[in-house]
C-alpha cells in the first residue's frame, strides 16, 4: 500500500459507533483513494455507474447498495474484511482515537468504520468479557459526546468463517441521535465484537449519517451487518500484534 507523507491535515467528520457512542472527529487519510470507475448497477444497461464516494450522500450510498465487493485489512494485516467497492474507502487516522483501523467512504464521510483490538478482562479471553469491556468504554463515550442511543437489537453468529461455531461473536444493532447547539443528527450504526484471540478481543463497527437518506442508510447498514461483519477472518496467533496499535478502549 503506498503512504503518503503528512502534510496539512484533512479534516472531516468521521462517524464512529465506538462502543454505544458515535461521534464527530476529524481523521486524516493515511494511503490514497484510486480512481474507481465502476460497472452499472446490478441489472442495469445504462452504462458505466459513476456514483461513488464524491457523489452526494443518496448516491453514494446507492452505489454501495450496488458495487461488487472486496477485500481491505489494517496495515499490520492482523484482519480482513470484505467492503462493498472496497477500492474507493480510504483509510484514515482519526484524530483524537486511536484504532487498529479506520476508513471512510468518501470525503463526506458517508460511512465511516473502525476497528479496535484491546486486552481481553483476563486471560484467555472470553467473548463474554470481551463484550462486557467494550461496553463499558462505549457507555463512557456516549455520555462524553451527548450521544442518544436507542436499544440495540443483539445477534449471536457463528464465527469465525472458516470454522464456524454458533455464539462466535456478537452483533449490536442501533440507531443513534447527536445532540448539539447546531441540531441533532442521526446515524444509523452497529457493531461486533469477537473473541478474536486468545489474548485479545477485536470490536468493528460503523455508522452512516442518516441526512436526506434514511431508508439507503439502514439499507447498507443492514447489508454490512449481514455480508461485513460475519465474514471478518482474523490471522492466527496476530493478537499481540494487533494489540501493538494501542486501541483506546481501556
Amino acid at each position: 500500500m503506498i503512504r503518503l507523507r503528512d502534510s496539512l491535515p484533512r479534516l472531516g467528520c468521521a462517524l464512529l459507533p465506538l462502543g454505544v457512542w458515535v461521534a464527530c472527529v476529524p481523521t486524516r487519510p493515511s494511503a490514497p483513494t484510486p480512481t474507481v470507475v465502476a460497472a452499472g448497477p446490478r441489472g442495469s444497461d445504462a452504462g458505466p455507474d459513476l456514483r461513488g464516494p464524491k457523489s452526494e450522500h443518496p448516491d453514494a450510498l446507492g452505489r454501495l447498495l450496488d458495487a461488487p465487493w472486496g477485500g481491505r485489512s489494517d496495515k499490520r494485516r492482523t484482519m480482513t474484511f470484505a467492503l462493498p467497492d472496497a477500492a474507493s474507502w480510504t483509510h484514515v487516522r482519526y484524530y483524537g482515537i486511536t484504532t487498529l483501523a479506520g476508513y471512510r467512504y468518501g470525503p463526506d464521510h458517508h460511512v465511516a468504520l473502525a476497528a479496535f483490538a484491546f486486552e481481553p478482562k483476563s486471560k484467555p479471553a472470553t467473548l463474554a468479557g470481551c463484550v462486557e469491556k467494550f461496553q463499558s468504554w462505549g457507555d463512557k463515550r456516549a455520555k462524553d459526546f451527548d450521544i442518544l442511543v436507542g436499544e440495540a437489537r443483539v445477534e449471536s453468529i457463528a464465527w469465525p468463517p472458516a470454522a464456524p461455531k454458533p455464539g462466535g461473536a456478537k452483533v449490536f444493532v442501533l440507531d443513534a441521535e447527536r445532540r448539539s447547539l447546531f441540531g441533532n443528527k442521526k446515524y444509523a450504526a452497529a457493531y461486533a465484537i469477537y473473541q478474536a484471540w486468545d489474548d485479545a478481543c477485536l470490536g468493528v463497527g460503523f455508522a452512516i449519517p442518516e441526512k436526506d437518506a434514511e431508508t439507503e442508510a439502514r439499507a447498507v447498514r443492514d447489508k454490512l451487518v449481514r455480508d461485513t461483519l460475519p465474514t471478518i477472518t482474523v490471522r492466527a496467533g496476530a493478537g499481540a500484534l494487533a494489540l501493538e496499535a494501542k486501541s483506546d478502549v481501556d
